[in-house]
């Protein structure tokens, strides 16, 4: 999902965060926390599983590096809202939704270290609202399905 971007300033829009929201919410706390660890471990020694089909340790720390640190928590809040909100269609809107802020937040202030508060907050994070409530309204629909599909076999 990483591959998949579109450039738009220094964060570029991809599917990453889709994909921390079904990881997080499919295979619960654990396995999607551990799952994240893995990604960024894969990334980080090379693999280019980062946007634009980035790796290695450079990619890791770099200034979107805060987005993908923040994928192992997003997992696991992901899962624990989905045990707490419940699973109505309205409680998984919410729990992606908060969820996605949690990335936003964190990668923009490890953003906001490298080129300020207010260029990170103010003109970069905006920029990547509209691609969020996409990917999140996907995670919600996928996730739907999903449930529609395993109820009936």
């Amino acid at each position: 999902m990483a591959q998949i971007e579109f450039k738009i300033g220094p964060v570029p829009i991809t599917g990453q965060s889709l994909g921390v929201l079904l990881v997080g919410y499919l295979l619960g706390g654990m396995l999607g926390g551990l799952a994240m660890i893995l990604y960024l471990v894969l990334g980080a020694v090379g693999l280019p599983v980062f946007a634009g089909g980035s790796g290695g340790f450079d990619a890791l720390i770099g200034k979107t590096g805060g987005f993908l640190f923040s994928f192992v928590p997003a997992a696991i809040l992901c899962a624990t809202l989905r045990n707490s909100l419940g699973e109505g269609i309205l409680q998984i809107l919410l729990n992606f939704t908060i969820v996605t802020v949690l990335i936003l937040l964190l990668g923009g202030i490890w953003l906001a270290l490298s080129i300020g508060w207010k260029t990170s907050f103010v003109h970069v994070l905006p920029d990547l609202l509209p691609g969020a409530a996409i990917k999140i309204v996907m995670a919600v629909l996928t996730v739907k399905i999903l449930t529609m599909f395993s109820a009936n076999s």
